[in-house]
């Protein structure tokens, strides 16, 4: 397995703050970095969410850790979500690796708490690491695909 497009994206987040975690879809979970921006469809209407310099989006099997417990995941209800995610936010990334013969990603933040991505279904992981180019756009993105780490997601 080649290393070198995650540990790119990795030395990119350590030491990253946590701005914001919002949820998407069923519970995708998107995970913002660094400064906020807003950003506009293109009819001009503006993201219902601002995104980070960096997004980490978490499909629908995810969890966060604390210790030796789990705190909340994708499958809690829905009223747990947001006072975990106030726990994490404002926290910076100490890490972020993969695990598993199929990588699934684990970013452990300055505070103890931990975020896990785990997915459950036939097509493998299903996360993806991005960053916003110097306009506001997405312009860089890490995922796994077809067996390999890829920019294409």
């Amino acid at each position: 397995m080649d290393n070198t497009l995650f540990e790119a994206q990795r030395l990119r987040l350590r030491g990253m703050e946590l701005t914001l975690i919002w949820l998407g879809y069923s519970s995708a979970c998107f995970l913002e970095f660094g400064n906020l921006r807003t950003r506009f469809h293109r009819n001009g209407r503006p993201f219902r969410f601002p995104t980070g310099d960096m997004s980490v989006f978490l499909s629908w099997s995810w969890r966060i850790e604390h210790g030796n417990r789990i705190v909340v995941g994708s499958w809690s209800d829905d009223d747990d979500w947001q006072p975990a995610f106030d726990q994490v936010t404002g926290s910076r990334v100490l890490d972020i690796s993969h695990f598993g013969r199929l990588p699934e990603i684990v970013i452990e933040f300055s505070n103890g708490f931990r975020i896990l991505s785990f997915m459950t279904v036939e097509e493998g992981p299903d996360w993806n690491i991005s960053s916003l180019g110097p306009n506001g756009e997405k312009s860089r993105y890490l995922c796994w695909k077809d067996g390999a780490f890829s920019e294409v997601c």
